[in-house]
């Protein structure tokens, strides 16, 4: 259940509550082959598993793997808090994240007989004629609608441990990592906002998940003058700044912490939207990853699609993502920084690519 967005293939299909479902391809009668289970985004708020971009057939016919993905609750049937008004409802901030998690157990139990779609009625514990009811109680408290108010809530249970400690103290020990994010992250937004920067910068912590959190004395706008360092101060300045607090500084400390425990590979994908006021923005590699084209990107390279799913489908082989196309992608770790730029002119290999940044800003996740 959502609200209705153009941009978003999901929300035009039917909605229902019954939306716990799983869906699985793959071309081989070949057992043990490796499977990659895409979780969509939306932001916790929308999306879904049957919006068109996310077809895996393009995936496994170019590749000997299974494709999974599925829906989760979202937004007031997924993630709002209401606790602190209903104390039977304590999960009611997680209640998606609860899903994900009996989706992949599922799939570890189940994959191996390649059964197709499962429907997970059972999971639904909750009425859609409760939890509205309690929403409308919530909004009449409500200033204004925050993005945090569908963020996933750490109650200490459930969601025992604040994401970055657990990393930076083992919580993810022996487990490989290949991730990374998009150049421009927040140009997204554009699609639905010119002046987005401009109502960013009005009020950063409605907008921004880490300001949200930091717990320091300096205010957003400090922060920011502080980071300016001699750059212009202008709307091309404070998008790279939020791009950075909200997503490539938080992703990269994420890798630094799990380098110590275990493999980790790193990219930045810089290929550009050919809106170019939106540039690399966030889910412009969707298309190269699913070879489906989309409105970010109606045309996707086919040498950076064959170079995407190439490197995607041997590090779920073999935990390293060298293939025939990128033969030789370097580990990151806290001495190199090797980050692999993905590109269709050429995917390059830095070394210490955003470093000035991160060390710059990486005390705004570790106050």
């Amino acid at each position: 259940m959502q609200v209705v967005d153009d941009n978003e293939g999901a929300s035009k299909n039917p909605q229902s509550e019954d939306c716990l479902t799983l869906n699985i391809w793959t071309r081989s009668e070949k057992k043990n082959l490796p499977v990659m289970v895409f979780i969509h985004g939306g932001g916790f708020q929308g999306d879904g598993s049957s919006d068109p971009l996310y077809s895996g057939t393009n995936i496994v016919t170019a590749h000997d793997v299974v494709v999974v993905n599925f829906n989760h609750r979202l937004n007031g049937f997924g993630f709002v808090n209401f606790a602190s008004i209903d104390s039977s409802f304590e999960d009611s901030g997680y209640l998606g994240i609860k899903d994900q998690v009996a989706a992949l157990k599922w799939v570890k139990e189940n994959i191996a007989e390649f059964g197709g779609a499962k429907t997970m009625n059972d999971m639904m514990k909750k009425s859609s004629a409760e939890l509205v009811k309690l929403y409308k109680k919530v909004s009449t408290v409500r200033i204004a609608q925050n993005e945090g108010d569908y963020l996933p809530t750490c109650d200490g249970k459930f969601l025992p441990l604040n994401p970055f400690k657990a990393l930076r103290d083992g919580g993810a020990r022996g487990i490989k990592f290949l991730t990374g994010t998009t150049a421009d992250e927040y140009r997204y937004w554009l699609v639905y906002m010119d002046n987005f920067f401009e109502i960013f910068r009005a009020d950063p912590k409605k907008l921004s998940p880490v300001m949200q959190k930091y717990s320091g004395t300096e205010t957003p706008e400090e922060i920011y003058s502080e980071w300016l360092n001699g750059r212009p101060d202008n709307e091309e300045s404070f998008a790279d700044f939020v791009n950075q607090v909200d997503w490539r500084v938080g992703q990269e400390l994420a890798v630094k912490y799990q380098s110590q425990f275990a493999d980790v590979y790193y990219y930045l994908f810089s290929e550009q939207s050919p809106d170019k006021k939106l540039r690399s923005c966030h889910a412009v590699d969707l298309p190269f990853t699913f070879n489906v084209g989309a409105h970010i990107v109606p045309n996707p390279a086919q040498n950076l699609v064959k170079q995407v799913q190439a490197s995607w489908a041997a590090f779920a082989a073999t935990g390293n993502p060298d293939n025939e196309f990128i033969p030789h992608w370097e580990k990151y770790s806290a001495s190199n920084r090797y980050t692999m730029e993905l590109n269709s002119s050429g995917c390059v290999l830095h070394k210490d690519l955003n470093t000035q940044n991160l060390n710059s800003l990486r005390y705004l996740y570790e106050d």
